[in-house]
């Protein structure tokens, strides 16, 4: 279901992305998690894990959120539209009245909202 939303959201490496756990490697005194993309030769990034007020858990809970950016770039737009879709729906079709049997509409609109920020991160020119 491609929107306009989806527009520009390519130019990254292609998913799947994996946070390689199985090859941490220890770098001056801390271990590092690389971030793979594509072909998994080459590294998306490159996150510490197990440095000095940066526990290792942490460090691969953020690769994992890493990894898992090319599905959520590939699914927000979709999000947007259904809950676009259902917020037009209750609004345009539910009497004013029958309002207050949706009392999550305000959240879903909120959500919308949120995921077209995050979107309008992802399509951002880079900064120099």
């Amino acid at each position: 279901m491609a929107t306009d939303l989806d527009m520009g959201l390519d130019g990254h490496t292609p998913g799947p992305w994996v946070a390689d756990f199985h090859n941490e490697q220890r770098e001056g005194g801390r271990f590092i998690t690389y971030v793979r993309g594509g072909n998994q030769l080459v590294p998306i990034a490159a996150v510490p894990t197990g440095v000095e007020g940066y526990g290792r858990e942490e460090g691969r809970a953020n690769a994992r959120l890493i990894a898992a950016s090319p599905q959520f770039a590939e699914a927000a737009p979709d999000a947007v539209e259904i809950l676009d879709r259902y917020a037009s729906f209750i609004r345009d079709w539910v009497k004013a009245e029958d309002l207050e049997m949706h009392p999550y509409l305000p959240q879903i609109e909120l959500v919308a909202d949120y995921l077209r920020e995050i979107i309008a991160k992802i399509k951002a020119p880079s900064r120099a």
